[in-house]
């Protein structure tokens, strides 16, 4: 006889969450055939064969918290087992301060039973699976403890956003930094910003507590994205917020329909390299469309976690990486906080609109782009970059998964571009067509097209953080620009202001293009102020007797003679590391490189 029978419909949390996304009613119902009370084989096998599983339980106070449990391979024996379809038996250790550890010590009401929920991920392979129920039986200390568990609810997840890496039993000694179990501003949690800061893999763990014990649950579940994903604040009063992204997934929002209803969540950072681990549990709230996008621009829903309860514990997981990250192909750029970037707070009120008004072909690949911008915009350094929307012209459709186009799951449709010249109140931007891509083909498109159409694009600002002018307007005397293919266009902007303001000053442009994008040079080529060294292997040459051409990747020895001179860089992401290796190992005084805040 089953010690419980779970009721695998979705509750209201899970229903209105859906609700607000414009999910179709035949998701939730598609889920209940997906999820079975008794453990499937395949899942049996691998949580027995996975030397490693992320656990949830309740405090107390029903708070939720997480962590990991590791297998101990003089142990003999697999650390989770199927003993019955729904009974599993696992043996494991944890910190003495650890959180699921302390869980286990509450004791129960007469009536009740624990609630759990177990999550493995193989993060050699992306594969997970997930099960929940009750903890029937506990013995032992965190030091050593078995455990009885009857599971309501199994099923398996999605590989999005899972980091691939290879982890080997590490044994270490753990040390409690913070042990703050009520913490009400959360204010601990200062001492864990750089485990959350490096954190691509992170477990979030919420409950659903019901009238009807066959409704209630334990949720536990992978989130996963670039590191520095989930954001950390403090408010004007001083107390500490998680802010985490919801990425596109399944559409059952099992975690955020239970935080719907039951308004708490606990978050484990693991630091997989130095065995840190940040345990925090908190009051969780799902913020939707404009309420999200004002804390974090370019989302649409997000989770905030009011942090009431931090464990740090230093080498609290036993567990090494022995290989690099290799991070998931759906991962989104990281979204900051409205008041972390002045980029990002832009786009919170966009004023502007920008209407294309030109386009002129300049190589195969690339084309020059004129809008024109209703609104002029405060005087801004060559080299800024200018924030366009399309998110109203580009319909999106669901899809669960796009090998082809992973990337396109979470897009946004905001595109960020550096304006290479600027004429009263035109903005000309250099683009390059990306085939994989959702816009630029699409812009590239219109050159086809006869008369051009009326586009209008919300202007979302204007951002400047690359420019070889300084704040007086002065410039270098001695400048080595470094540019790769369309990376060159922050490099027109800076030439076009040279040149109009006729300042003096001695430059060198280390130029590396394929294809005919040595027509992108032409600008430049004409005021021969600019003495430029064009690099290909497989591109056209550039038969201006001004261009010294070498058929040939770029290398370090080629920088050598301009060691002396202020460096900026902008180009593909290996060779922008390759060229600021080089600089630095040089010696060279000054090296700029462009970036993007989002």
């Amino acid at each position: 006889m089953r010690l419980l029978l779970k009721d695998h419909e979705q509750h209201e949390g899970e229903l209105l969450v859906q609700a607000r996304r414009q999910v179709p009613k035949e998701v939730s119902q598609f889920l209940e055939r997906l999820v079975s009370d008794e453990m499937p084989d395949q899942h049996a096998s691998f949580f027995a064969n996975l030397p490693y599983v992320a656990v949830a339980a309740l405090d107390a106070e029903g708070r939720p918290w997480t962590t990991l449990l590791v297998a101990d391979p003089a142990a003999g024996a697999p650390m989770v087992r199927v003993t019955l379809p729904d009974t599993l038996e696992a043996r494991s250790s944890l910190p003495q301060d650890d959180p699921f550890a302390r869980c286990m010590q509450v004791k129960e009401s007469k009536d009740s039973n624990k609630l759990f929920a177990m999550l493995g991920v193989d993060f050699t392979n992306r594969r997970r699976n997930k099960a929940a129920g009750v903890v029937t039986e506990y013995k032992g200390t965190a030091a050593a403890f078995s455990m009885t568990l009857v599971t309501t609810e199994n099923l398996g997840n999605c590989p999005k956003y899972i980091t691939l890496r290879d982890l080997e039993h590490c044994r270490r000694q753990p040390e409690t930094i913070v042990n703050a179990w009520h913490d009400d501003k959360g204010a601990s949690i200062a001492s864990c910003l750089d485990t959350i800061a490096q954190a691509s893999s992170i477990f979030l763990a919420t409950k659903h507590v019901d009238k009807k014990a066959e409704r209630s649950d334990v949720g536990l579940n992978h989130r996963g994205g670039a590191p520095g994903f989930v954001r950390v604040y403090a408010d004007e009063a001083g107390q500490w917020h998680l802010v985490i992204p919801d990425y596109s997934g399944n559409r059952f929002y099992q975690s955020l329909g239970n935080i719907q209803t039951d308004g708490q969540a606990g978050v484990l950072f693991p630091n997989f390299q130095t065995g840190d681990m940040c345990h925090v549990t908190g009051k969780a709230v799902n913020l939707f469309d404009e309420e999200a996008a004002a804390l974090m621009p370019g989302m649409s829903l997000i989770t905030k976690v009011e942090i009431t309860g931090v464990v740090f514990i230093k080498g609290g997981l036993n567990l090494a990486q022995t290989s690099p990250d290799t991070f998931s192909p759906y991962n989104p750029q990281v979204k900051y906080l409205a008041h972390e970037s002045a980029a990002a707070a832009s786009m919170l009120n966009p004023s502007n609109t920008a209407t294309l008004v030109s386009i002129h072909p300049v190589s195969s690949t690339s084309a020059e782009f004129t809008f024109e911008l209703d609104t002029p915009v405060p005087p801004f350094p060559p080299g800024a970059c200018i924030v366009l929307s399309f998110a109203h012209t580009i319909q999106r459709n669901y899809s669960h998964m796009n090998e082809r186009k992973p990337q396109a799951l979470n897009d946004d449709y905001i595109r960020t571009w550096t304006i290479s010249a600027v004429k009263d109140n035109q903005i000309t931007c250099t683009i390059k067509k990306v085939s994989s891509g959702a816009i630029s083909p699409l812009l590239h498109s219109l050159t086809r097209t006869n008369p051009l159409p009326r586009l209008r694009l919300p202007c979302l600002g204007i951002s400047s953080n690359f420019s070889c002018f300084n704040d007086d307007g002065t410039v270098p005397k001695k400048m080595l620009w470094i540019a790769g293919g369309v990376g060159l266009t922050p490099f027109l902007a800076f030439h076009q202001a040279i040149v109009a303001r006729n300042i003096e000053t001695d430059i060198t442009l280390l130029f590396a293009y394929s294809g005919d994008d040595h027509r992108l040079l032409d600008p430049i080529l004409r005021s021969g102020r600019v003495s430029v060294i064009a690099f290909t292997s497989s591109g056209k040459s550039e038969k201006n007797p001004a261009v010294s051409t070498v058929a040939r990747r770029m290398r370090a020895a080629d920088l050598a003679p301009f060691s002396d001179r202020q460096a900026y860089l902008c180009g593909p992401a290996t060779l922008s590391a390759n060229v600021n290796t080089w600089l630095q190992d040089a010696g060279c005084p000054g090296v700029h490189q462009e970036k993007f805040t989002f």
